[in-house]
């Protein structure tokens, strides 16, 4: 039990580490650059982040008043499948920050490809399902950091 505390621990801190760096560099390349703000990538990340904190949210209660969680594939998959649009519509400008934004959605594909392995061999519980909820909304939390600054200079150049 103890080594698998340990392991989850440092996931967290090395993901949350990750990604204030990753924001700090899209934050630095956004302010340099002149980027077109896309209110379709805008509602895909909304809703990407609205789908996942729904899902988490209902295994969590789930788990707290069922026990563990089994696997739902259909989920992973419809995670993906948007993961995978939404980032072929941010990345296909080319721009200087763009490639930074392929590094951010390798990291979110990665995460999900790890989370998806560790609940077809493990039932998930309510703490576990909390936690990774927090990890994926941060990692969102920087495309919606993206987005909204592009959108603030969009709205102040039209002025």
């Amino acid at each position: 039990m103890r080594p698998f505390r340990f392991r989850f621990r440092f996931r967290f801190r090395f993901r949350f580490l990750l990604n204030i760096a990753l924001w700090s560099s899209l934050c630095w390349l956004t302010a340099c650059a002149t980027i077109n703000y896309d209110p379709q990538a805008d509602q895909q990340i909304t809703a990407l982040t609205q789908q996942i904190n729904l899902q988490y949210l209902s295994w969590e209660s789930q788990a707290k008043s069922n026990g563990p969680v089994v696997y739902d594939a259909k989920f992973y998959d419809a995670v993906e499948a948007s993961l995978a649009t939404l980032e072929m519509r941010m990345t296909a400008s080319q721009d200087a920050s763009s490639a930074k934004l392929t590094q951010l959605f390798q990291n979110l594909m990665q995460q999900l490809e790890n989370e998806r392995k560790f609940h077809q061999e493990h039932a998930l519980d309510a703490g576990y399902c909390h936690a990774e909820r927090l990890l994926i909304n941060i990692q969102l939390s920087v495309l919606t950091t993206y987005e909204l600054s592009l959108k603030n200079s969009a709205a102040s150049k039209a002025k």
